[in-house]
């Protein structure tokens, strides 16, 4: 070291180890570790090279090779997610729900998936193995309790099984738990629709806001029809253009139609008809059709509305029973009860057995009470609870009309008395029966009154409606009936008057210009009173006294022959079942000398009323019939 010389040398002399022994010292060391994990990773690489084949076969669509591929994958790497997922989806597609589960239960071993437990239900609601479905669910959310998703498939498990409650308690927790809320809102909004009474739909809507998701918006639209809400909301660009409609373009464009039936918009019945002549629209055109007769019915013109409709009604099926059961509520609303229990007919013979008692319920308000008790009687062997329950009910209360003593009725309860009377229309009792309930005394005064009205015995009506005011006056029935009564009692100023107030009812803001006309028409304002007597005849084109009073005017006040004869011809082929109206027409047709349509007429009447009926009107239309062929032989 004092010489200066590389001591290191000397001290440090390193051993020489060659490159090769290197090498093949990590040679053995890897197939140390390969043999300690039984030589995962090379059987890993063989699995995926045979994941790859079998994605190629089912790229090619062909499952039978894809198969075989997957179950070697799984030989090679047991458990590992590709193999079971891929193995699954073949046994979906070969439709074997068994074997696909297997490998679902498969790759929940190793690492599970909340879609994973999702897809594993929905295979257990094929096999209808609901609580294996149901309990699945619940497993995937004990390991995943933030996965919406999962909640909203238990909500919609619960909602299939009529578990009403819980299912609410669960889509709460789906749109709780929901990144992207607008599937569980759907679903939420759907649940509550179908269920309104398992919440307060009324508060409900205040909550939900309007969304650019054209499903959610369906659902919002429908549960704002439902609880009689209007949408506010701006229409969509595409409700405007003319375009081609999907499935839910097209369910939006008719709820939104639904939701505005009643506003009388013209503008939207163009529409429909430009959607209906765009080429690809063919599928929909019906279901436009149906919009365009609820756009006319509730808002524009009420005979188009059910000429629309009664244009779609030929054929068989489905369809044709659900047109039949729509033309029969509408002739029903409108007190045209013979002619609804017509289509109510029709529409049970095309399938839809749930209309024989609507059917009944209209030849009972006709009078025909033995063919109504008939089918009361098959209908009390009904399995739908609701519908033996008004059979049994309708059947006593026809029996206790059919005997006729001074009794009557006395074994009813109280809503039994109610229907008595309502149904007694020819022979409108002089005082209601013993009725405790308040509510339905109330019903029955108003009943009461209006047979009484019908009948032009307007002491008797006037005094039911005292009974009535005295029980609720603010009723808003109650208040309807007060305009009947001015209307009746031609107390046009007092009802003018009233009519400037807001009314209480949709029923008397249809009869609006029905009482306007009336009383502008005796107060000497005829051209006014023509303008409102067209808006009432679009508004209540069945509405009898409607209809004689109209025709009555047009011939007396406007001199105009052709016009009120016409508004009887329309009323006759609206509701061809009206005697009242046809007497009107047979007497219009001798007042024009039309004595063969008027002889015609005279001929249906005999078929569509009484025999005391008939006779009475006879008289009149002999005198008639005289006094015109004596000014015709006179002209002579």
């Amino acid at each position: 070291m004092q010489q200066g010389l590389p001591v290191y040398k000397v001290i440090f002399q390193p051993r020489q180890f060659p490159m090769s022994y290197t090498w093949a010292l990590t040679a053995v060391i890897l197939f140390a570790f390969m043999l300690q994990v039984s030589m995962l990773p090379f059987y890993l690489g063989v699995a995926g090279y045979n994941n790859g084949l079998g994605d190629l076969y089912t790229f090619q669509k062909d499952d039978i090779l894809a198969e075989p591929y997957y179950q070697l994958a799984q030989q090679y790497g047991y458990n590992n997610h590709k193999s079971n997922y891929s193995s699954a989806s073949v046994a979906i597609r070969q439709n074997d729900p068994v074997k696909a589960a297997e490998y679902l239960r498969t790759a929940l071993k190793k690492k599970p998936f909340p879609h994973t437990f999702a897809r594993l239900s929905n295979l257990y609601l094929q096999e209808d193995l609901f609580f294996e479905a149901m309990f699945t669910l619940k497993d995937g959310i004990k390991a995943f309790p933030e996965s919406g998703e999962l909640y909203n498939n238990l909500a919609m498990l619960y909602n299939r099984s009529n578990i009403r409650d819980t299912a609410f308690y669960y889509y709460t927790l789906a749109a709780k738990y929901t990144p992207n809320a607008e599937v569980p809102q759907v679903n939420q909004l759907a649940f509550w629709i179908k269920n309104p009474s398992v919440t307060n739909t009324d508060s409900l809507w205040q909550t939900i806001s309007p969304s650019e998701s054209v499903p959610l918006e369906n659902n919002r639209l429908l549960l704002a029809s439902i609880i009689g809400k209007t949408d506010k909301q701006p229409v969509p660009e595409f409700f405007r253009r003319d375009s081609l409609l999907g499935v839910e373009q097209f369910a939006y464009v008719f709820n939104y139609l639904l939701n505005h039936k009643a506003q009388a918009d013209s503008s939207l019945v163009t529409q429909l008809e430009k959607y209906q002549r765009t080429d690809g629209n063919g599928f929909f055109y019906d279901d436009l059709e149906i919009a365009k007769s609820y756009l006319q019915y509730y808002g524009l013109d009420r005979s188009m509305g059910l000429e629309l409709l009664n244009g779609l009604r030929a054929g068989s099926g489905q369809k044709a029973a659900y047109f039949n059961k729509i033309l029969g509520l509408w002739y029903l609303q409108n007190d045209a009860y013979r002619i609804a229990a017509n289509f109510f007919g029709n529409a049970v013979n095309a399938g839809d057995s749930t209309m024989r008692i609507n059917q009944a319920i209209s030849l009972a308000e006709a009078g025909f009470w033995n063919e109504s008790l008939t089918i009361c009687r098959e209908e009390q062997l009904s399995p739908d609870a609701g519908i033996r329950t008004v059979a049994k009910r309708l059947s006593n209360v026809l029996q206790a009309l059919q005997n006729n003593t001074a009794d009557a009725g006395s074994q009813l309860d109280d809503a039994g008395k109610v229907l008595l009377v309502r149904l007694n229309k020819a022979n409108p009792p002089a005082n209601l029966p013993p009725i405790q309930n308040q509510a339905y005394r109330l019903t029955g005064f108003i009943e009461l009154a209006k047979n009484h009205l019908a009948r032009n015995q307007t002491s008797q009506a006037e005094e039911a409606y005292r009974y009535a005011a005295q029980i609720e006056p603010n009723n808003p029935s109650v208040r309807e009936l007060a305009l009947e009564l001015m209307a009746a009692k031609q107390q046009y100023a007092d009802l003018l008057k009233a009519l400037g107030e807001p009314l209480p009812t949709d029923e008397a803001q249809a009869k609006k210009p029905y009482w306007e006309a009336l009383s502008y028409e005796n107060t000497g304002k005829i051209p006014l009173a023509g303008t409102l007597y067209e808006q009432a005849l679009r508004r209540l084109p069945l509405e009898e006294n409607l209809v004689i009073a109209a025709a009555r005017f047009y011939q007396n006040k406007q001199k105009n022959t052709d016009k009120a004869y016409n508004v009887l011809v329309e009323a006759v082929r609206l509701n061809p079942y009206s005697p009242a109206i046809y007497k009107a027409y047979v007497l219009q047709a001798l007042e024009m000398q039309l004595l063969d349509y008027a002889a015609k007429g005279l001929e249906e009447l005999q078929t569509i009323t009484t025999p005391a009926d008939y006779q009475a009107f006879l008289p009149q239309y002999e005198a008639k019939r005289a006094a015109v062929e004596k000014l015709a032989g006179d002209w002579q």
